[in-house]
């Protein structure tokens, strides 16, 4: 996971949260997100994520 604090957050002020899957090959999954405040990005990060086959099993 990689996360860039770009500007301060704020406390009791308003957030708009964006997540996103950039690419699913399954069972890889980079999804991305940012974090904006007062129109300006404050955070932006990027992680990678495995699917567990025990989570799939869990499911069936």
């Amino acid at each position: 996971m990689t996360i860039k604090y770009r500007l301060p957050v704020r406390c009791g002020r308003k957030i708009l949260l964006r997540a996103r899957v950039e690419k699913s090959y399954n069972p890889l999954h980079i999804l991305s997100a940012s974090l904006n405040q007062e129109g300006k990005e404050a955070v932006s990060a990027t992680a990678k994520f495995m699917e567990s086959p025990l989570l799939k099993a869990i499911k069936t």
